[in-house]
């Protein structure tokens, strides 16, 4: 259970921390875990750092001190396997080249392996550059994801495709007018029963991903046809081309 830190003893947390000594840095990181707050600690300290390496790195820091100086509080707090992980921070920065799909495997990388809070790291990212869409659809709040998610709707299209997606984010079913669902190019292995909570539902697109198992109700739903507004009879249709599971 999570315990409450005086602002006193904040203070003394951060002077440990901001202390040249590796063995302050330590016993920082052993105080904010007994008091449950080493996640939010470590992620602020890994973005202080990325800030810092961005300054430097843009001119705007003279010297690499500071920069130098965090990197070695963040290791002492971090351990081994983040120290063998940094070099996925250098994707985190400013840099023209990282793309969305990057920042996601490398926000997974660090968050899954590492006490870093992943929705705090993929907030900073998007806010700062503009990426980090795709972990916060998937593991944002409900009202993040859906902010995102429409900004990705079309008239009746939502189009999640080729962003790194593992699952179908359920923020999807506040979007009572999808027709169609472009789901490709990701990593989705599973097309769940509730996407029929979505009555207009047409067309799923979900070629190009990993898809192993479908629901039967599913299944059973984009084999029946539907009315269009001219009242004709018209197919649905879900689309596994190039998947585990394929279209026969």
């Amino acid at each position: 259970m999570e315990k409450t830190l005086s602002p006193e003893e904040k203070e003394k947390i951060e002077a440990l921390l901001k202390s040249p000594d590796s063995d302050n840095h330590l016993l920082a990181t052993e105080i904010l875990k007994t008091f449950g707050l080493y996640s939010d600690y470590l992620t602020k300290a890994f973005i202080e750092y990325i800030e810092l390496r961005d300054a430097w790195v843009l001119g705007k820091e003279r010297t690499g001190e500071r920069e130098r100086a965090q990197r070695k509080r963040l290791l002492a707090m971090g351990g081994k396997r983040l120290k063998e992980l940094m070099w996925y921070q250098y994707t985190f920065g400013s840099d023209e080249t990282i793309s969305e799909r990057g920042i996601l495997r490398n926000i997974k990388a660090v968050s899954t392996e590492t006490g870093i809070n992943g929705v705090q790291l993929a907030e900073y990212c998007y806010t700062n550059f503009g990426l980090g869409s795709s972990y916060l659809i998937m593991h944002g709040d409900e009202q993040t994801q859906y902010e995102l998610l429409e900004e990705r709707m079309y008239e009746t299209t939502l189009d999640l495709s080729n962003l790194g997606l593992s699952l179908i984010p359920s923020a999807i079913y506040q979007f009572q007018d999808i027709e169609v669902l472009n789901l490709s190019h990701n990593r989705v292995q599973t097309i769940p029963r509730w996407v029929l909570k979505l009555p207009k539902l047409r067309y799923i697109n979900a070629t190009y991903n990993k898809v192993r198992k479908v629901h039967p109700d599913v299944e059973q739903y984009f084999a029946e046809s539907y009315l269009d507004r001219g009242g004709n009879l018209k197919p649905r249709t879900l689309s596994l081309y190039y998947n585990p599971i394929s279209n026969k």
